[in-house]
C-alpha cells in the first residue's frame, strides 16, 4: 500500500507575537516501521514563514535511505501519515553542523544549508535561553496530522 505523501507543509514561526526570520526547522515523518524520517528545513523568512515541498521531503528521505538502508523504510510505501514540526534548537543545530561535516562527501544537501545552520544558530545564541516558538502551520492534503512542538 502507498502513502499519501505531503505535497506541501507551509509553517509561520513567531516569538512573542512577532516573525523570526532565520530560523530551521524539523519535520519528523513518522512511518509504520523502523525509524521515522526527519527533515530540516528553512530558512524562516522576514514574515517568519517556511515551504517544505514533496520534492524536498522525497530527496532527503531517499538520502536517510540510502545511508542507513537498515534505519529506514522508503517513506512512500511506510509513511503513517503523521508529522511532527519544530524549530531546531541551539545543540541540535552544531549537531547538523557536524553531520553535514562528516557526510557532505557521501550525501547530498539543499545550497546554502551549511550557512543557514549557522545563521539559525546566530539568531538562537542572540536570544534568551528556553525561547518559546509559535507555529502556525498547514499541510496539503490536509488528511495529514500535524503535531506540533
Amino acid at each position: 500500500m502507498t502513502s499519501i505523501l505531503p505535497e506541501r507543509i507551509e509553517c509561520v514561526v513567531t516569538h512573542e507575537g512577532s516573525p523570526v526570520q532565520g530560523l530551521m526547522l524539523e519535520a519528523q515523518l513518522k512511518t509504520t516501521r523502523k525509524n521515522p524520517h526527519q527533515v530540516l528545513f528553512g530558512p524562516t523568512d522576514a514574515l517568519g514563514r517556511v515551504v517544505l515541498l514533496r520534492s524536498e521531503i522525497e530527496e532527503w528521505a531517499a538520502s536517510e535511505l540510502y545511508m542507513a538502508i537498515m534505519d529506514f523504510d522508503p517513506l512512500e510505501h511506510a509513511f503513517s501519515g503523521i508529522i511532527e514540526l519544530r524549530v531546531i534548537n541551539k545543540k541540535e543545530l552544531a549537531d547538523a553542523v557536524e553531520a553535514y561535516e562528516a557526510y557532505k562527501e557521501e550525501t547530498s544537501y539543499p545550497q546554502g544549508y551549511l550557512s543557514n545552520l549557522h545563521k539559525a544558530r546566530e539568531i538562537l545564541e542572540g536570544m534568551a535561553d528556553g525561547a518559546c516558538f509559535h507555529i502556525s502551520a498547514s499541510v496539503k492534503p490536509d488528511s495529514i496530522k500535524m503535531i506540533i512542538r
